[in-house]
């Protein structure tokens, strides 16, 4: 409130992504060398540095829901997971295949979704480290494909997306909406592994994220970024709607 200068955080080098631990009482920083700063907001003390991807630049940083630990994806194309009481490296997931991107979460932290710039989404076994769903994106143009462009053909078998995966949510009822380069937001059921619906949206979608609508307290809202708006032009809403795959955009 105010827009006042809360806290300045030191003790970093450049920083390249950041995300809030879910109790919302520490900030990790990743930094463009690859180490992991976190910090405590209630005082603004510096309260661990990681070695996460040791001279690697990190792409997206993702916290578990319980905030116990959080995942890296940095551009080795490793997605490591790391303690963040003990500082201990518990996990590596080799996905050199897909180069990954963006990171999410489950809500209940059984999952772990990414998306990649070989523009498929990939959703992870965070136990046994394998993946449980894969959403493939184009390759080229695949036989059968007659996509020129635009949106895919109703022929085209690929309704993946035609370009690297930078932004993932999961939503309730086992719903992840999927952005992607290509300016496209996609809709996918993960259980069946179903596209549920897909949305233009401009040159370029680069985040989402979900809020509540208080108009339609069952529905997920979906904040859809493009360039347009890194610009100051606006952006969209698209509100999905649980079991009907229905979405409606207004421009905002």
């Amino acid at each position: 409130e105010g827009g006042g200068l809360l806290q300045v955080l030191e003790g970093c080098s450049a920083i390249s992504f950041l995300a809030f631990c879910p109790a919302g009482r520490t900030l990790a920083g990743a930094g463009s060398l690859g180490d992991v700063f976190l910090w405590d907001l209630s005082g603004g003390a510096l309260l661990r540095v990681f070695a996460a991807s040791k001279g690697r630049y990190v792409d997206s940083l993702a916290f578990a829901p319980d905030g116990r630990s959080f995942v890296v994806a940095a551009d080795d194309s490793v997605v490591r997971r790391w303690a963040v009481g003990s500082g201990e490296l518990l996990s590596a997931l080799d996905s050199r295949a897909q180069m990954p991107l963006c990171l999410a979460f489950a809500p209940d932290g059984v999952q772990l979704a990414t998306g990649g710039y070989d523009a498929s989404v990939r959703v992870w076994d965070c136990a046994s480290g394998r993946a449980a769903a894969r959403f493939p994106g184009h390759d080229g143009l695949p036989v059968g494909c007659f996509c020129d462009g635009g949106e895919a053909d109703a022929q085209c078998p690929v309704v993946g997306h035609r370009g690297p995966v930078c932004a993932l949510r999961f939503c309730g009822g086992g719903v992840l909406l999927s952005a992607s380069y290509d300016g496209t937001c996609k809709a996918w059921r993960v259980a069946s592994r179903a596209l549920l619906r897909t949305v233009q949206l401009g040159p370029g979608v680069y985040s989402v994220a979900f809020g509540r609508d208080a108009a339609r307290d069952d529905k997920c809202a979906a904040f859809a970024m493009g360039q347009h708006a890194r610009l100051g032009r606006g952006s969209w809403v698209a509100a999905l709607e649980e079991g009907v795959a229905r979405m409606i955009l207004d421009r905002v």
